[in-house]
């Protein structure tokens, strides 16, 4: 998801935040690194606790994306969504742009190296903006709005293929 993120995004000032382990694979590790990416450790709390903190540092000057789940899905379907995305944005004021992506599972799912030639479709939904919501609530608006986004973009998707 990283990379295709990534690529619409291409030239616009951003840093993608991702789980560690994505920089274990070679193609894509290099690639992280080359677009700038930052390795964070979610499993430790001392790592969690850093990438919240760059994550701060990085909202000042750079859009920041993030991938509220914590880690690639096992089956292609949206996860539990984590409270980060929403910690920040009640932390900084920021809105928050969902996305949705369709397609990316059967280019590269989290089970097999291999990828797999497939159409994928990135939607943007409309900014979330902030109105006093605790983290919970805020949570809760996110994984719907990225829910309506990858509806979007499989309805889009199956006109493509």
């Amino acid at each position: 998801d990283a990379f295709f993120i990534s690529a619409y995004f291409n030239g616009k000032p951003g840093v993608v935040f991702l789980d560690a382990k994505m920089f274990k694979y070679p193609i894509l590790g290099y690639f992280l690194k080359k677009v700038g990416a930052i390795a964070i450790n979610g499993k430790k709390v001392k790592g969690t606790k850093s990438a919240f903190e760059k994550s701060l540092k990085a909202l000042k000057i750079l859009n920041l994306f993030i991938f509220p789940e914590g880690t690639r899905t096992l089956d292609g379907n949206l996860s539990k969504v984590k409270y980060g995305a929403a910690k920040l944005a009640v932390e900084t004021k920021k809105r928050i742009l969902p996305l949705g992506l369709a397609g990316s599972y059967e280019f590269s799912n989290k089970k097999s190296w291999l990828l797999t030639p497939s159409k994928v479709v990135l939607y943007t939904g409309c900014p979330i903006e902030y109105h006093g919501n605790d983290k919970e609530e805020l949570t809760s608006i996110i994984r719907f709005e990225i829910r309506s986004c990858i509806k979007q973009a499989e309805k889009i998707r199956k006109h493509l293929t």
